[in-house]
């Protein structure tokens, strides 16, 4: 099945790099422009002519700050998967094919890339039904290569203002929680997942896969629903597509001096 979720953020990303490459091709015709019509135009109707070549000259410069942001974003992540890497070698005891043991007493289970880790206290401190939850669970993450959609998702979401970027990281990772969760109750079943999930949820962990959306997840895997993309995405496709289209249209300047 298609994830959905991903296409749409991945289309919305196009769009805003389609979008700013457009600006960008544009932004000296449209300097040149308003300089040139400033000297010639009464004011009034200069800033009439010229409202919507300000917005685009706003729009560039506004779009350019969070590519800048973005890329910020991507050098600070290498030095976290570094980081986290050495972290994971530091403590590694066991390694199979596509698992790796940690000892620490931290209860950890997460994806790395292509890898699961998961901390000795996980196998200490739980049954085996509890284990299998756990080690399905993440089996579901990987298979469905979510360490990186999240990488990716996180970089094309950096792009937006944070009160944007929050709302749309919080449904992005409950969806790819319940697809994984539904992965792993293939296997065991909804009502024992459940359990194991009430468990986890009494852990502490500072690695943010480990608890996350308990509640919402449980309703999810129990009343066999989904997470709703959210109207946010379509609006900022709405809004990139018809922003493109305008400054397509209107490209020049409308008193026809230029």
């Amino acid at each position: 099945m298609k994830d959905k979720y991903t296409i749409f953020i991945v289309t919305v990303g196009i769009t805003y790099f389609v979008l700013y490459t457009y600006l960008f091709s544009n932004m000296q015709f449209w300097i040149t422009d308003i300089f040139h019509c400033y000297k010639v135009m009464d004011f009034a109707d200069y800033l009439k002519d010229h409202i919507h070549i300000f917005f685009y000259i706003f729009l560039f410069f506004f779009m350019s700050f969070y590519i800048i942001k973005m890329l910020y974003f991507v050098f600070i992540e290498i030095f976290k998967l570094k980081d986290l890497k050495n972290y994971i070698n530091l403590l590694k005891v066991k390694q199979y094919k596509n698992v790796i043991i940690i000892n620490t007493e931290e209860k950890l289970a997460f994806n790395f890339l292509n890898k699961i880790v998961i901390s000795t206290s996980i196998l200490k401190d739980n049954d085996k039904q509890e284990k299998k939850s756990i080690f399905l669970h993440e089996k579901g993450h990987l298979i469905n290569k979510d360490s990186y959609k999240m990488l990716l998702a996180n970089l094309l979401l950096s792009l937006f203002p944070a009160f944007i970027k929050n709302k749309l990281t919080k449904n992005y990772i409950l969806s790819l929680e319940t697809k994984a969760d539904k992965y792993a109750s293939k296997f065991i079943g909804n009502l024992k997942l459940a359990k194991s999930l009430l468990k986890i949820k009494t852990f502490y962990s500072y690695q943010p896969m480990m608890n996350n959306f308990t509640e919402e997840r449980l309703k999810i895997l129990l009343e066999n629903g989904e997470v709703k993309i959210p109207k946010i995405i379509h609006i900022l496709i709405i809004v990139l597509l018809t922003s493109l289209f305008i400054s397509i249209i209107y490209k020049t300047c409308l008193c026809g001096i230029m």
